[in-house]
């Protein structure tokens, strides 16, 4: 809990933060900041902020992050359309195996199943042994679509490959 609970406590907390940041860690702080709004569930803040996040990135890097974040913050806050929409451009500017998962993740909540099923399977092909890249793609399918055999499958071989991962034992 963000200051022991105290919600007022963490506000004025961000709004220093934010108030002492000079230009060289604005775009740090205001992460942070975002980040902290939407654990209070302040969408309002949060939609402040985001607008800034993306204004200050002024690099494939940075703007690749921002809108990695503006992706997470949308999904938090239930609007998928924006969520898919910077995840596909964050994607575009850093085609990385995370940026390519992140947005087959969005795709998927966003209920665009085939869409996120290419680049699942894609990404398996391109890492046909790690159990994490499995993990993705056996929990969509399990949860996603009518392909449960498959999909435990595919759990029941990222198992093998990482037989202590709690996250991959979650999955199935």
């Amino acid at each position: 809990l963000l200051m022991g609970g105290d919600e007022t406590g963490a506000r004025a907390a961000i709004d220093r933060a934010l108030e002492l940041s000079g230009e060289d860690e604005r775009l740090q702080t205001l992460y942070g900041a975002l980040q902290l709004t939407a654990l209070l569930n302040d969408r309002d803040e949060a939609m402040q902020l985001l607008p800034q996040v993306l204004d200050l990135a002024s690099n494939p890097a940075e703007q690749a992050a921002a809108n990695g974040i503006a992706s997470s913050i949308h999904a938090h806050f239930g609007d998928l359309d924006l969520a898919m929409e910077h995840a596909g451009e964050a994607r575009r500017l850093d085609d990385t195996h995370r940026r390519r998962m992140t947005l087959a993740d969005m795709l998927g909540k966003g209920g665009r199943i085939n869409d996120a099923l290419v680049i699942l399977r894609s990404e398996r092909l391109a890492r046909p042994n790690d159990p994490y890249t499995l993990n993705s793609l056996g929990y969509f399918l399990v949860t996603r679509t009518d392909r449960l055999e498959e999909g435990y499958r595919i759990l029941a071989r990222a198992m093998l490959l990482a037989e202590n991962d709690p996250y991959i034992a979650d999955s199935l």
